[in-house]
């Protein structure tokens, strides 16, 4: 059996529609039926009986499950969301994302950019066309197709300011289906880390316009069956790869797996020795930094310090900040040291939005190698729509998780600002930080950051008022376990250290 023909199988195995087409592109059989069908596997054993030189050809739309994007050679895809990528054989590359209604097949959607939606196909892997050989650039799981960057031929509804679709509710007989159908366009938008909260959500708003409304419990029925099912579509849903296993990679040795033969990848010191001996050197590409502390202790004072310190070494930083217009931050960095530093900042912050930061990350690394990333602070991280405790919790580990990732992908330092909710009597713990345990479980160096505040008489009644001096304190190190602290003292804006232990 030929590669191709063993893809095509693992592909039909996969609810994917897959065609015979020559090396011209061009289909060797009458494909329209396989729109609406996915081909058995007799019938592929005998296309590739009949045409034995067959490449390999996948229907797109509803029946994949997937949206294609299609940039020809010199078009511009940095806009494009991460997802599975093909490099195809003229020297162009096919975006593959979950499908998503209202696009069809189009030419010229943007420059030198198409889509294959309903109605279209595309050639795959490993197939070989008349310009030359289609590859795999990225194995990934199909991400969201970005609908907002494309015009739809035929918006599904109308809708709101997050890109929810609206439901308009319906009458006995109907809403079954009605509510059954709804719920599949949001798993289309929503990710499936929050189909338990915001989905759900939206779900239960939605029954509420129905006349009369759905019991909870036949909600829960839909809602477990859809999202069950979903779950197990390998093509529809973040939990399982999305592409055939076609390359030869083989299994070695562990020291033979590493790019660096078992050597530690550059340790980058912070500028505070106590915590870089603790580090041992410091940190390190893929690293999650959260830096905690109740609001206004000096969370971002600390951050500031350590870009600094990490300016002086010739290494750049892009900030990130939600809580001060970029005027404020770039005069406190000349508070702390006189001389302009290799730090960097988007233009202005139009979004709190994962996939925005990730674009404007990866063109500082392109631009500046911009490998350290602050970001102030996580609250401005998280949409606006939630309606409960645990719903935020979900969130919050979730923003954390999709960090983790970019550092690891992008072989960056990822710097991230969390409050805690206010202690009394204590210090500062990894519990408290954030309302979300998944916080201190996905970061690789937790710093707690407070300062001491005095009571004093002022005409009569007792008040609080912050000193310069403070406590930073590492509150959890993956890399081995120390957990020192210098006490400090803050002197127009810079970190001067008093003690260390």
């Amino acid at each position: 059996m030929n590669d191709i023909l063993k893809t095509a199988l693992e592909f039909q195995s996969r609810n994917v529609s897959v065609i015979p087409v020559g090396k011209n592109k061009i289909p060797l059989i009458v494909w329209k039926e396989y729109q609406n069908r996915i081909a058995t596997k007799e019938e592929i054993k005998q296309w590739w009986i009949t045409y034995p030189d067959a490449q390999l050809g996948i229907i797109t739309g509803k029946i994949s499950g997937m949206t294609v994007v299609d940039v020809e050679k010199n078009g511009d895809y940095s806009k494009l969301p991460d997802t599975a990528i093909i490099s195809t054989g003229g020297g162009g590359r096919h975006y593959y994302y979950r499908y998503h209604e209202g696009y069809k097949n189009k030419a010229r959607i943007a420059p030198l950019t198409d889509i294959r939606g309903d109605g279209g196909y595309v050639m795959a892997p490993p197939s070989i066309s008349d310009k030359g050989k289609y590859e795999i650039i990225k194995r990934s799981v199909l991400t969201i197709f970005p609908h907002w960057l494309f015009k739809s031929d035929k918006p599904i509804e109308k809708t709101r300011g997050i890109g929810l679709p609206e439901y308009n509710g319906t009458g006995t007989g109907n809403r079954n289906q009605s509510l059954t159908s709804y719920l599949g366009s949001l798993l289309n938008i929503i990710h499936p880390a929050d189909w338990q909260t915001l989905a759900w959500a939206e779900l239960l708003k939605a029954n509420q316009k129905n006349n009369p409304p759905l019991s909870e419990y036949e909600i829960k029925t839909i809602f477990t069956s859809i999202t069950n099912t979903e779950k197990r579509n390998p093509l529809k849903s973040h939990y399982k790869i999305s592409l055939p296993i076609t390359d030869d990679i083989d299994i070695v040795p562990i020291v033979e797996a590493t790019e660096r033969q078992g050597e530690q990848t550059t340790p980058y010191p912070l500028g505070f020795n106590i915590f870089d001996d603790a580090l041992d050197g410091g940190v390190r590409e893929g690293n999650l930094v959260v830096i905690t502390g109740i609001s206004g202790r000096g969370k971002t004072t600390l951050a500031q310090n350590i870009t600094v310190n990490l300016g002086k070494q010739a290494l750049p930083a892009l900030w990130f900040t939600y809580e001060v217009v970029i005027d404020d931050l770039y005069n406190r960095f000349k508070n702390i040291y006189e001389f302009d530093l290799p730090i960097y900042a988007p233009k202005k912050i139009v979004s709190g939005n994962i996939a925005w930061l990730t674009d404007k990350i990866s063109k500082g690394l392109k631009k500046y190698d911009t490998k350290f990333v602050f970001i102030d602070h996580i609250d401005f991280l998280q949409p606006k729509i939630f309606t409960n405790l645990d719903q935020h919790r979900i969130i919050l580990k979730r923003i954390c998780e999709e960090l983790k990732t970019l550092a690891i992908e992008k072989k960056i330092i990822i710097f991230l600002i969390a409050h805690v909710k206010k202690v009394q009597g204590r210090e500062v713990e990894m519990q408290d930080v954030a309302e979300s345990s998944g916080i201190y479980q996905l970061c690789d160096l937790l710093i707690s950051v407070d300062r001491k505040v005095e009571k004093i008489n002022d005409n009569g009644m007792t008040v609080e008022v912050m000193t310069d001096t403070g406590i930073a304190k590492i509150l959890k190190n993956r890399k081995t376990g120390k957990h020192p602290f210098f006490i400090f003292t803050i002197i127009n804006g810079k970190i001067k250290l008093s003690g260390q232990y």
